[in-house]
């Protein structure tokens, strides 16, 4: 139960753009320092800084200009 939950708060951390306050909930964790520790255990690094180091950055201009509008 613990590595889905810390692998769902993974793909959250680098699909969505909800806080790290909200995955934590969407992981069933009611404390955020709680979640915060376990998934730096899991992770070696906290749930911010591995959004920051593992998020692809969107190209909005490529993004955009490929639309069929």
């Amino acid at each position: 139960v613990f590595i889905s939950r810390m692998q769902y708060a993974k793909d959250l951390l680098l699909k969505t753009d909800y806080s790290a306050k909200e995955i934590a909930l969407m992981c069933g964790y009611q404390n955020y320092e709680h979640f915060s520790r376990s998934f730096t255990k899991y992770a070696c690094v906290s749930p911010v800084q591995y959004r920051s180091k593992y998020k692809e950055p969107v190209d909005w201009i490529t993004l955009l200009n490929s639309a069929d509008c």
